[in-house]
């Protein structure tokens, strides 16, 4: 396959070499475009058969890119909780109004997040605008779970 290099040809080159070094097929343009990292939605296809090699290679790939966002959103946690615990305490309304715009921020983010995914293959929604809807139920029960732990959690540091 001729691929001519315009543009950011030092990226291009880089993409090349990484390709061949690691033996990775693309003369079909759909493989190609899996490796590439773009800000266009990822794919989440929940009808997709792959091998067992392709599965320990998506969840390496997967463990790699997504335990240091992890680690990353439970310090989110912690500050939450911290000023949840601070708003009811002290009952400051600048302490809770900081408290309701981190979570409508951490709402926002969510929904950013999830909407850069493209969901295929779930049950019972065929139709594009129900797919795109899907961001939004995510960030919104991420976000109710995120609130129920915190909620959870200050009885038992209070004690």
């Amino acid at each position: 396959m001729k691929i001519e290099l315009t543009g950011d040809d030092k990226q291009k080159v880089k993409l090349i070499n990484y390709l061949n070094r690691n033996k990775i097929d693309f003369s079909n343009l759909e493989e190609l475009e899996s490796h590439l990292v773009t800000t266009e939605q990822k794919k989440i296809d929940f009808n997709a058969r792959k091998t067992e090699l392709k599965w320990i290679h998506w969840l390496d790939k997967t463990a790699l890119n997504y335990v240091p966002k992890w680690f990353n959103f439970l310090r989110w946690i912690v500050l939450l909780g911290f000023l949840n615990y601070l708003s009811e305490t002290s009952n400051d309304w600048k302490v809770k109004l900081i408290y309701l715009i981190s979570m409508f921020g951490l709402f926002v983010y969510l929904q950013g997040y999830f909407y850069s995914y493209k969901f295929e293959g779930v049950p019972l929604i065929k139709s594009e605008a129900y797919k795109r809807h899907i961001s939004f139920f995510l960030s919104l029960a991420v976000l109710t779970a995120t609130w129920l732990f915190i909620r959870s959690v200050i009885p038992i540091i209070k004690n």
